[in-house]
């Protein structure tokens, strides 16, 4: 079929979500690399990672693969799509975001240099939670140079913002908890 108008092209995505609908692989296939480019940017500009929006999208296709008994061919499937990536996206984020809160806590524990200079369990908890309360992006650049030992240049890198930045992060950190550290004393 030449689609050479809009309304050819919603026929053949509408055939397409029929075949789907039934189990047709070719569709699959279509539906995938129709959508894989749009949807992974757009996946990205949420979590900030392409590899990380590549696993999401995987996993959305696979829903869809799973759900395909489901799918209207008359609802707006584009519409759908996206709002599942994005759900799933910050469903993503939601659980890493836990998960740096359990590490930040596992490795300030296990951090024994850093213990040492510590003498009381207080300080420990005064310090989890000044991180813990910092802005996200101070509170991720923190974690990644003291607790991960990365560089700044590859912290920068990574959060694509320049190494001034990255340093300018770390100075109000150790700044905050210094702050804190002394009204507790």
């Amino acid at each position: 079929m030449n689609i050479g108008t809009k309304t050819d092209k919603l026929n053949m995505d509408f055939e397409m979500l029929a075949k789907l609908r039934k189990g047709d692989t070719e569709a699959f296939n279509y539906v995938y690399t129709c959508f894989k480019t749009p949807i992974t940017r757009y996946l990205e500009s949420i979590v900030h990672s392409l590899e990380l929006s590549q696993d999401i999208y995987q996993e959305l296709l696979l829903q869809i693969w799973k759900n395909h008994e489901s799918i209207d061919p008359n609802r707006n499937f584009k519409y759908y799509l996206y709002l599942s990536a994005k759900n799933m996206a910050i469903d993503v984020l939601r659980k890493r975001k836990s998960a740096v809160e359990v590490d930040l806590e596992d490795d300030i524990k296990d951090n024994s240099h850093v213990e040492d200079n510590l003498h009381a369990n207080d300080t420990w908890n005064i310090i989890a939670n000044t991180v813990k309360n910092m802005p996200p992006q101070r509170r991720k650049i923190f974690i990644s140079s003291r607790i991960h030992n990365i560089p700044n240049e590859k912290i920068a890198e990574q959060l694509n913002i320049k190494k001034n930045a990255v340093e300018k992060h770390l100075s109000f950190a150790l700044k905050d908890i210094r702050t804190v550290l002394k009204s507790q004393s």
